[in-house]
C-alpha cells in the first residue's frame, strides 16, 4: 500500500544519517493519514531546513497540493551591527501550507481591518450609513444601470468615470496575502508565554489566523507540537 511504502522510506540512508529529516518524514506521513480530505497542514520552519522539508512534503502530499508558502516576518529587530555584518539579517521564517486533496480543501479568505485613516474618508451619511464616493473605473453597462437604479452611482461633471457609494459598514478590509508582517514573535515577558519557556512557542495571533483560514467552528484542529 501507499502507507507501507512511506514507512519503508529511510531518509537516514539518503541524507547522511539525518535523524531530523527522518523524524519529520515519519511525523508527516502519520499526520497525512489523520487528515480529512478537507484538511490543511501548516508547517513552520526557518531558512536552514525549509528547502529540504518542502521536498519531503512534495513527496508525501504531492507538489500539486502545495497551497502556499507563507513568509512570516516574525520580528522587525535586526540586532547589533556586529551580529549581522557578514550577511543580511534574518527576520522571517517560512510556513509551508499543504492540503490533502486539492479539490476538497477548506479555505476562508481573511482580511485586515481598514485603517483609521481610510475610515476617515466616510464623512457623508444617508439612511443606509456613512459612505464616500469612490471611482468606478471598471464596470459593465448592467452594473452601472443597477447601481444607478439603487441610487449608488452618479456621474460628476467632467469626470471620465462614474462614481459609486462605498459604505463604511460594508468594508471587509484588505485581503491578507502570503507575506505576514503584522504578527510578531513572542517576547520573553509576554503574558501568553508558557511557564515552560518553550523557545519556539507561537503567538496566539498566528495560531488564530491559521485556524480561522482553514477551519470552521466545530472542526477538529491538531497542533502536534502544542504551539
Amino acid at each position: 500500500s501507499d502507507a507501507s511504502s512511506f514507512e519503508e522510506k529511510q531518509y537516514a540512508d539518503i541524507w547522511s544519517n539525518d535523524e531530523y529529516l527522518q523524524f519529520v518524514y515519519e511525523r508527516l506521513v502519520l499526520l497525512r493519514e489523520l487528515m480529512s480530505g478537507a484538511a490543511t497542514l501548516y508547517l513552520h520552519c526557518d531558512w536552514h531546513r525549509s528547502h529540504h522539508i518542502r521536498l519531503v512534503l512534495d513527496e508525501i502530499f504531492g507538489s500539486q497540493n502545495c497551497l502556499n508558502e507563507v513568509v512570516w516576518q516574525r520580528s522587525t529587530t535586526v540586532g547589533s551591527s556586529k551580529a549581522i555584518s557578514q550577511r543580511f539579517p534574518t527576520i522571517s521564517d517560512t510556513i509551508l501550507v499543504y492540503v490533502k486533496d486539492n479539490d476538497r480543501y477548506l479555505f476562508n479568505k481573511l482580511y485586515t481591518p481598514p485603517s483609521e485613516e481610510y475610515k476617515a474618508r466616510f464623512r457623508e451619511c444617508d439612511e443606509v450609513g456613512y459612505y464616500y464616493w469612490n471611482t468606478l473605473a471598471t464596470y459593465s453597462s448592467e452594473t452601472l444601470d443597477r447601481l444607478m437604479n439603487l441610487g449608488r452611482a452618479r456621474w460628476s461633471q467632467g469626470a471620465k468615470f462614474p462614481q459609486y457609494k462605498t459604505y463604511l459598514h460594508e468594508l471587509k478590509g484588505s485581503v491578507i496575502p502570503n507575506v505576514w508582517t503584522d504578527v510578531n514573535m513572542l517576547n520573553p515577558m509576554a503574558e501568553e508565554r508558557s511557564s515552560s519557556n518553550y523557545p519556539t512557542q507561537k503567538p496566539e495571533a498566528l495560531l488564530e489566523r491559521i485556524i480561522s483560514a482553514s477551519s470552521n467552528p466545530g472542526d477538529i484542529v491538531l497542533d502536534c507540537f502544542m504551539g
